[in-house]
């Protein structure tokens, strides 16, 4: 796709730290080496991990658990461009180098499988990620958070409740699809939004966090 930005290779700094907030569940970009010298990227969900690392899980034998199992590191991205995550979560999206040019931070880090296991059939792994040196772009630094976004869509969503011409029924299931995200993903204010609205609608079907 000629729409997608080109990469390059960083002059990286010393880093030992995030430059972002990891409260909830913070969407970027990791880019892993693949055996014939190209970077792979793809959509990874970052948490707090134990001290200064990040914890992130992988899901099924896919090229990023292949790379980061036999190369022990990978390059996290912190971008807000759609596209891209709609090309690394679902193409195959591979560069000759490491950042893309959409990214606002990036982040070198050495990755540590630290859980396997199952579930409902497909195997899962445990990373843990300690920051070792990357960039910045721009101090305020934006980020993609599912919790926050899925509290807005459940916002929407109720304030549809009281129009006659939606159906409640099919708004309350969209709430209630965004209540599991919250619970899974969503910081401490996400949770603090969903818990008010679930205070403000008058509707004994929407469960609280």
């Amino acid at each position: 796709m000629t729409d997608l930005p080109s990469s390059f290779h960083p002059e990286n700094r010393s880093l030992d730290t995030w430059p972002v907030d990891l409260d909830g569940v913070v969407e970027t970009i990791i880019s892993t080496k693949c055996s014939d010298g190209t970077y792979h990227h793809a959509a990874i969900g970052l948490r707090d991990g134990d001290g200064t690392a990040a914890a992130a899980r992988t899901w099924g034998q896919t090229v990023t658990a292949s790379n980061l199992s036999r190369s022990t590191s990978g390059t996290i991205q912190i971008l807000a461009d759609p596209l891209v995550f709609v090309e690394a979560s679902l193409g195959m999206y591979q560069t000759p180098n490491p950042v893309l040019e959409s990214a606002n931070a990036w982040i070198r880090a050495d990755a540590e499988c630290i859980n396997r296991g199952e579930e409902g059939g497909t195997k899962w792994t445990d990373w843990q990620f300690t920051p070792q040196s990357g960039d910045t772009v721009r101090q305020d630094i934006p980020v993609i958070r599912r919790g926050r976004a899925a509290v807005i869509e459940a916002t929407v969503a109720a304030s549809r409740l009281c129009v006659p011409s939606y159906d409640s029924d099919i708004l309350l299931n969209r709430i209630e699809w965004c209540r599991s995200i919250v619970e899974r993903c969503g910081c401490t204010r996400s949770e603090q939004a969903f818990l008010r609205l679930t205070e403000l609608v008058d509707h004994s079907q929407i469960e609280p966090i």
